[in-house]
């Protein structure tokens, strides 16, 4: 797939910046848990089980940096993390720009979009989710995306469906594969590329139904 887009690209594109920044992983699940309540479903899987000796791709940041790089070469990687104090002066888009040289100053910047749910958010999406169904005879929902929309925008905040020793042991499975990352697009680091601090979760697993 990777190739096939680099086939189209080049009839247009000469030079290319490739972009990636790298979230800690049991972050990204959290995110995605927040992402699927939103488009529907009813109890979606937070951390899932897998085998370790293949690791999922998503997570796999080696193996997708490795994949981008084989194709685009690896002198064009621009590689961040995705981690507010990495970003220049904590400002995502300014850090973006600066990576690919793009001008910054007079640009009008909307406001913050996707942002992950509060605890009574997530349980505001569970219930209306196993009675508001997401397409109606076949096509989307609108009245229930202008509510998503809404409620998205008052639930905003922070939400941990998993005990602190769930989210650290998810996050073990990939050291040896953030390993491979910090020396493939981050060399000269001297420090773990994520934070090993748990203490944002809760001691004791959340109760779910």
């Amino acid at each position: 797939m990777i190739l096939k887009l680099k086939d189209l690209l080049d009839n247009w594109v000469r030079e290319y910046q490739i972009i990636v920044y790298f979230r800690r992983q049991d972050r990204v699940a959290i995110s995605k848990y927040s992402t699927a309540l939103k488009t529907g479903y009813t109890n979606p899987a937070i951390l899932h089980a897998f085998n370790t000796n293949q690791l999922p791709y998503y997570y796999n940041y080696s193996a997708i940096y490795e994949n981008w790089a084989e194709v685009f070469g690896a002198s064009v990687m621009r590689a961040g993390l995705f981690e507010r104090s990495e970003f220049i002066q904590g400002d995502l888009i300014k850090d973006f720009c600066d990576k690919a040289n793009l001008r910054l100053t007079g640009q009008l910047r909307q406001g913050r979009a996707n942002e992950s749910l509060s605890e009574r958010g997530v349980e505001v999406f569970r219930r209306l989710n196993k009675h508001w169904p997401q397409a109606i005879e076949g096509s989307r929902n609108p009245v229930r995306d202008a509510l998503v929309n809404v409620l998205s925008k008052l639930y905003n905040g922070k939400n941990y469906p998993v005990s602190r020793w769930e989210a650290e042991a998810f996050f073990n499975q990939f050291r040896d594969c953030n390993e491979k990352l910090a020396c493939q697009a981050f060399p000269g680091r001297d420090r773990p590329l994520f934070s090993c601090n748990f203490d944002d979760y809760p001691v004791e697993q959340p109760w779910r139904n």
